[in-house]
């Protein structure tokens, strides 16, 4: 059985490789895994050092579709009722395609590719050990879900390891903790993350937020990657007269809700957890 960890670049995948390897011994995966989406500086940079300072050997794939931003840009959506309101497409919540193409999709066709079709899987993930980790693990390992040729392994939750501890092993493992692994234009950042966001990284949060205004979802709602506009959250000022008068109507009460809405409904607050809350195999293969 081919033993996979699936490494996001984040503080709980490495922990999880580094206590499974201390346990069972540096040859125990036969693949660690990254998916690269083109849009995930941190991700990368985090298992480049793995890779150069810890000799980690990481299989780096990508999705045909590489880099997300471009594929994005490039999808095209023409408003059936009012052309103006064009734009490019963009990953949101309630589909979260971006998952499947860009990382789930990559990992599954490179196992199947190098090991076949009749190959078995333990699929190794980072969830960390608190009540939302193992409600998620619990999710994931519901009966109707399970496949026979891939088992699903959760040991941070085993070894009763928290996201706090997860940081202590990387520190001591790399000398720091990794920041969060997720994509610069992910949709999972709550409001009080994209205020960081920028506050770190002005250059590429206005990357994200010109990425934002120009397509189809903003232009027809006023907003796309948050329930509040990017340009707002930023304390920006509006483009023009149309878009001030749609800054005005967000009060700080509606702020307020949009934020209390946003906390109870994000799987998560910190880090993307995609990989981990789609199986990487289905009872019925697609391609991408």
């Amino acid at each position: 059985m081919i033993k996979v960890a699936l490494i996001s670049g984040g503080r709980e995948s490495t922990a999880m490789v580094k206590k499974v390897e201390d346990e069972f011994g540096k040859d125990f995966f036969d693949e660690k895994m990254f998916a690269n989406t083109g849009d995930d500086p941190h991700g990368v940079a985090t298992i480049e050092h793995l890779e150069k300072y810890c000799g980690w050997k990481v299989t780096t794939v990508k999705s045909k579709h590489f880099p997300i931003v471009k594929y994005y840009e490039d999808a095209h959506v023409i408003d059936k009722l009012d052309v103006k309101d064009s734009g490019h497409a963009m990953p949101f919540h309630a589909q979260k395609d971006c998952s499947t193409k860009f990382k789930i999709t990559p990992v599954r066709n490179y196992l199947r590719e190098k090991y076949g079709k009749k190959e078995k899987f333990e699929i190794y993930y980072g969830f960390s050990f608190s009540k939302k980790e193992v409600e998620r693990k619990m999710r994931v390992t519901k009966p109707e879900y399970q496949v026979g040729y891939a088992t699903y392994k959760f040991p941070l939750i085993d070894m009763k390891i928290d996201r706090k501890l997860c940081g202590d092993i990387c520190k001591e493992l790399m000398g720091f903790i990794p920041e969060p692994s997720l994509c610069d234009m992910c949709f999972e950042r709550t409001q009080g993350e994209w205020k960081k966001f920028y506050k770190d990284n002005p250059v590429r949060a206005k990357e994200v937020m010109k990425f934002e205004e120009s397509s189809h979802i903003f232009k027809v709602f006023g907003y796309g990657l948050n329930g509040v506009p990017l340009r707002k959250l930023f304390g920006l000022e509006p483009l023009d007269k149309e878009q001030k008068k749609l800054f005005d109507t967000y009060t700080p009460e509606k702020i307020d809700a949009i934020m209390d809405t946003e906390i109870l409904t994000k799987k998560i607050s910190v880090g993307c957890n995609c990989m981990e809350d789609v199986r990487i195999f289905d009872k019925v293969d697609v391609d991408e």
